[in-house]
């Protein structure tokens, strides 16, 4: 098969589309013919060589991807459903940038009615995330409160329609103009624009944030615990904000004590594959919950571009400039 190798990790252009052996599914796992892989910015880290993938998984990038099963394991899970020519969605590991991608049984997603094989890449990641992030660990209820940080890109666009969903408000937040032009089209109640607006006074009008799907980590503590309600919890899942200097905890959490405030910390990357709070779980989750919102229409990948994986380093230079809306899919064809 073909794949975007990194023979050197020195950023987007280091991709090398070459000729590697086919992956071999081991136990639990199945073998992905792939029809298209979404562009995220861990993949843009592994380019830099700031991410490494888990011991034993491919070394391309790529963490969620869509195709058809040409290949089945040994040892499926007792029950498994899926055949060899079935088409799904995969929550990934690694290796994704590839013609053949080998992904866990149990990750693996049905594709949601009426949405088509190459869209349904954007999926996985986002919509586990936004799930995990704002349900799992925020306990987003109806009526509820939530700042979404990057609400342009995959994961902010998902978690913002996801929220109204459920029938949360929703305060979103946004980069550039075209970007806020974006949260209010997905159906956000407020957006502001991150460069100029300060979220602080909006939500004090709301009576504060419920839950704050947080991507920017401890550059953005201040504003947040300003910004939550009593017994509000900050959710952080990214650590994109850059932190010119040290966070004074000394002064911060007798702020967050007096709201009864939380601080969660979340990654799907480090959750277990199988047993509570795993990634197994979460597949769950969202293919009972979150699939049928998209069957009707509720909710939708956002998808700003499809193009021939061999285009990536284009994708991931608009990613590592911050100039793309939603998601972006690369096609692969064998």
């Amino acid at each position: 098969m073909y794949a975007h190798a990194l023979p050197v990790c020195r950023g987007p252009r280091s991709l090398t589309w070459r000729h590697v052996p086919d992956p071999v599914p081991g136990p639990g796992e199945v073998l992905l013919q792939v029809a298209a892989v979404a562009v995220n910015r861990m993949d843009l880290a592994q380019t830099q060589g700031r991410y490494q993938p888990p011991a034993g998984v491919a070394p391309y990038p790529g963490i969620e991807c869509s195709g058809r099963i040409v290949a089945l394991g040994p040892d499926q899970p007792e029950g498994s459903p899926w055949q060899v020519g079935d088409e799904c969605c995969a929550l990934l590991n690694g290796g994704g940038y590839a013609e053949l991608a080998v992904a866990p049984t149990l990750q693996l997603l049905p594709i949601p009615q009426g949405i088509a094989l190459v869209d349904a890449a954007a999926l996985p990641e986002a919509a586990c995330v936004a799930w995990s992030t704002l349900v799992m660990e925020g306990r987003l209820a109806p009526g509820n409160t939530v700042l979404i940080e990057g609400g342009s890109g995959g994961m902010g666009s998902f978690a913002i329609q996801l929220a109204k969903a459920l029938g949360a408000g929703v305060v979103a937040m946004a980069g550039t103009d075209q970007g806020v032009n974006l949260c209010w089209d997905l159906g956000a109640d407020v957006a502001l624009n991150y460069r100029d607006e300060d979220p602080v006074m909006s939500l004090r009008t709301l009576g504060g944030a419920n839950v704050i799907f947080d991507l920017m980590g401890a550059s953005h503590l201040a504003q947040h615990i300003e910004c939550i309600a009593p017994g509000g919890r900050i959710v952080t899942v990214s650590l994109q904000g850059k932190l010119d200097n040290p966070v004074d905890m000394g002064v911060l959490m007798p702020q967050l004590m007096g709201k009864r405030g939380a601080i969660i910390t979340t990654s799907m990357r480090s959750r277990p594959a199988t047993g509570p709070g795993s990634k197994a779980e979460v597949i769950r989750h969202v293919t009972q919950h979150v699939w049928p919102l998209i069957a009707t229409g509720l909710i939708g990948p956002v998808i700003q571009r499809r193009v021939p994986i061999r285009s990536a380093h284009d994708v991931l230079t608009d990613v590592q400039n911050r100039t793309t809306l939603g998601k972006s899919v690369l096609r692969v064809g064998r």
